[in-house]
């Protein structure tokens, strides 16, 4: 008997990190599994498409740091470009939000909700 691993390459990324409110929880943009990945490329970039970030390293982890400071409730965009082990190339785009934890729960009680959709 021989068991193949043949499930595909999903990733699940956060739309939003909170890298100011200390509580260790969503500090961080960063991959939840480095594993089957043989090349990488990330690239994170301001609204007006000004590269703030880049990494070749998958284990990178991006607390929101632009030139020294945190900004927060400000959106980014990412291109992340992998070659798996089995020589698939994918291509993951998204948006980041950086927000102050307080600014999360003032549109949650005024019911005001970011839209997100899987890319």
């Amino acid at each position: 008997i021989t068991i193949t691993d043949k499930c595909p390459f999903n990733i699940f990324l956060p739309n939003c990190i909170t890298p100011t409110n200390y509580d260790s929880v969503n500090d961080f943009f960063e991959l939840p599994s480095t594993k089957y990945i043989e090349e990488f490329s990330i690239c994170i970039f301001d609204r007006w498409g000004k590269m703030v970030y880049t990494s070749s390293d998958p284990h990178f982890r991006w607390d929101g740091n632009v030139h020294g400071k945190i900004r927060t409730n400000t959106v980014y965009t990412y291109r992340i470009d992998i070659k798996t082990t089995s020589n698939e190339k994918l291509l993951l785009k998204g948006t980041i939000c950086k927000a102050f934890p307080h600014t999360i729960v003032a549109e949650a009680v005024s019911g005001i909700r970011a839209k997100a959709s899987p890319k």
